[in-house]
């Protein structure tokens, strides 16, 4: 799989660039953007079902998803200004994790057997995915992808307790519903 990322990525590279700097604001931008949306298909490569997608589907899927990041953290650093929805969304957006509740979280997110598991999990605490999003970049079902983050969430009460009984313990990014 990595020999086909690395020929999708010196075959297509310039493309993409040339699609999404628009987008991006410059090309210096928009190579970045391609560039992590590559590390990204490196790093969640298990997650590629052939059944389902082709190849250029599945990374465009990741594409996408850089760009919105990317959008999102321009408009977290104030450097755009936010429509009305974008607004309503950032309220319902999770409050980024401190250092030390992100490595928390990481830890019991590594602990997870099941890779798309973990990756589902990474991307809605750690990148603060909603499971909308994630729909658009891991092949699992919309209903399965609440049910990974639901059980996650029980596990970790029943491990140390509820918010109410032992709140210190538990990060803000697991406290809510």
């Amino acid at each position: 799989m990595v020999e086909i990322i690395e020929d999708f990525y010196r075959e297509h590279f310039d493309q993409y660039v040339l699609r999404i700097t628009r987008q991006a604001g410059s090309p210096e931008n928009a190579e970045d953007i391609i560039q992590t949306a590559f590390e990204r298909a490196l790093r969640y490569q298990d997650s590629f079902n052939p059944n389902i997608n082709d190849f250029q589907t599945w990374f465009n899927k990741i594409v996408k998803r850089a760009v919105l990041d990317v959008k999102r953290e321009e408009v977290r650093m104030g450097m755009v200004i936010e429509s009305e929805d974008a607004i309503k969304e950032e309220e319902v957006a999770f409050a980024p994790p401190d250092p030390e509740e992100r490595q928390w979280i990481e830890d019991e997110i590594n602990s997870v057997t099941n890779i798309n598991h973990r990756n589902i999990l990474f991307l809605h605490f750690c990148r603060d995915y909603k499971p909308s999003e994630i729909l658009k970049v891991v092949d699992e079902s919309y209903h399965n992808i609440n049910q990974v983050l639901k059980r996650f969430k029980q596990e970790i009460v029943q491990r140390y307790g509820t918010v109410q009984d032992n709140a210190s313990n538990i990060p803000r990014q697991l406290r809510r519903g």
